[in-house]
């Protein structure tokens, strides 16, 4: 069976275009893109899960490029409460 709309190679995808795109300026393409890959890794991963917070980051650092630092901050610090809620404090990851 392939990859489908709610898979998590759709979301690497997702995420990996939206990568490319925020590397070359396009940050509200990137934003869509990233948000399409966080919507699917909410849905069939745990929300706890190392590749949804990565999600949560990505979006984070693509609002602090278009200058909305206070959403970006928001995003980061959801992340990084599921990380050291998961990891730990000490972790390296958090």
């Amino acid at each position: 069976m392939g990859a489908g709309q709610d898979h998590s190679d759709t979301a690497a995808s997702h995420n990996s275009i939206g990568t490319v795109l925020n590397d070359q300026g396009n940050h509200d393409e990137a934003l869509e893109w990233y948000r399409k890959a966080v919507a699917i890794r909410e849905r069939m991963l745990d929300a706890d899960h190392s590749d949804t917070t990565t999600s949560y980051n990505n979006i984070a650092r693509v609002l602090y490029d278009l200058s909305k630092h206070g959403e970006a901050l928001e995003w980061y610090h959801k992340a990084l409460a599921i990380r050291e809620r998961v990891l730990g404090t000490d972790h390296p990851d958090t």
